[in-house]
């Protein structure tokens, strides 16, 4: 709740409609924050989910829950690959969707650019002191 679908950089995705978070991924108000999108590689599929950035408690989480799911985890920092739809854990990934509310979502997106100093107003403060 609180997502919608659509395209986003070539992927299927879903993402926190403008109207919940105006400020847009990276802070650009014309680009949606994507919470988790679909690619279609050479080599496969990939899911990328963005709410693992900033969330290491669900990136562990994940991690965890699809060790014991049996499947072969193939995974980067945000990425899960996978060849055919039977090597995903389908309700693990569902259960970390439903798991992440779109308020949380753009708290830990928010907190995790000011840590990074990417942050518009973080970057404001910066000037302000140095000045």
């Amino acid at each position: 709740e609180g997502y919608e679908e659509g395209m986003q950089f070539g992927m299927i995705g879903w993402y926190v409609p403008l109207s919940v978070y105006p400020a847009g991924y990276g802070e650009n108000p014309k680009v949606p924050l994507p919470l988790v999108a679909l690619a279609s590689q050479k080599s496969g599929m990939v899911l990328h989910f963005l709410c693992f950035y900033g969330h290491p408690t669900l990136s562990t989480w994940f991690t965890s829950e699809y060790k014991k799911s049996g499947k072969k985890l193939d995974m980067g920092k945000g990425c899960v690959r996978f060849k055919s739809l039977e090597d995903l854990a389908l309700d693990v990934v569902g259960r970390t969707v439903a798991h992440v509310s779109a308020e949380e979502h753009m708290a830990n997106y928010q907190a995790a650019r000011a840590l990074l100093g990417k942050s518009k107003s973080s970057a404001k403060k910066g000037a302000r002191q140095s000045a």
